[in-house]
């Protein structure tokens, strides 16, 4: 009886451990997609940037294969972030779902930048980070929903 009981405190042991752990880890790792996601996101903007101080002519998408010499060493682009160049303004925004989180890190990695935020899909302006509508029409092309920072 005292192997049937010990069987029993372990197992209710390691019930407890996986109750009390995995939300807090699977947040973590949330987080921490996010946060890469964020990082990422910059860079490839900090690329755009360097490409257009070096073009300042350009127009429409900057390629994949023009700003190759612009990335950070080790940079390894994340397939949903695209660019647009239209007019004096820069988009840098997401093709499709972006990690959950990311807008949140994103703000928290580049405080003091006031145009981020998502496309409303029902207004096609940018809404702000804190979800109000800033009045800026976005270019048709870039998707509903779509995760955007601006500036040149």
């Amino acid at each position: 009886m005292l192997p049937v009981w010990i069987g029993v405190f372990f197992g209710t042991a390691l019930a407890s451990y996986m109750v009390a752990e995995m939300p807090e880890r699977k947040a973590n790792e949330i987080e921490l997609i996010a946060d890469v996601s964020a990082t990422n996101f910059i860079a490839y903007r900090s690329a755009v940037q360097k490409y257009l101080q070096a073009n300042p002519t350009a127009t429409g998408t900057v390629s994949d294969a023009n700003l190759v010499t612009y990335w950070a060493p080790g940079f390894q682009k994340n397939l949903p972030w695209t660019n647009m160049i239209s007019g004096d303004a820069l988009y840098i925004y997401s093709t499709t779902n972006y990690p959950p989180n990311t807008l949140d890190r994103l703000k928290k990695k580049s405080p003091n930048f006031q145009l981020l935020g998502t496309k409303n899909p029902n207004t096609g302006r940018l809404s702000s980070y804190s979800g109000f509508d800033t009045g800026i029409a976005l270019p048709a092309s870039i998707p509903a929903n779509a995760l955007i920072m601006m500036g040149r």
